[in-house]
């Protein structure tokens, strides 16, 4: 019986041809630019690491070379997960807590979280409102009184 539900396997065949994509189709979803957006999206990346990095000479901490890359990651995408925005505490929590495991003092790799965080996201975040809030300014002073 379940034999005769699989039939011979052509039509399947034909469903993946159909499915698999053709040059054109190709160069189409791979524009120009495209690879120094991927070279600035990997820049940032390094600079947040070596922001993190820079975090365990603020403390005086050693740096647990075997986990930290792995810790930073894993924070990184754990951070992406919409539980909360910029997820807050999930980073936090999740890069102490592996930084802890890989070899790092409980209290420096909590201070290290922290103080990297501090940096890479509150520090942006103030920028921006400062920045808004000039700029909201200056749309005041142009439009002048009505």
């Amino acid at each position: 019986m379940y034999a005769d539900e699989l039939g011979d396997g052509r039509q399947d065949i034909d469903g993946v041809r159909e499915l698999q994509p053709d040059a054109a189709s190709v160069e189409r979803a791979v524009r120009p630019g495209d690879d120094a957006r991927v070279a600035d999206a990997a820049g940032v990346w390094l600079a947040d690491f070596g922001c993190l990095l820079c975090a365990f000479g603020a403390v005086r901490a050693a740096i647990p070379w075997s986990g930290v890359l792995l810790a930073y990651g894993v924070a990184e995408v754990a951070g992406m997960l919409p539980v909360v925005p910029g997820g807050i505490g999930i980073v936090e929590g999740s890069l102490a807590a592996i930084l802890a495991a890989y070899g790092a003092n409980r209290a420096s790799a909590l201070a290290t979280a922290l103080g990297f965080r501090l940096v890479s996201f509150w520090l942006a975040v103030a920028l921006g409102w400062i920045t808004v809030a000039v700029l909201a300014r200056r749309s005041r002073r142009r439009d002048g009184p009505s």
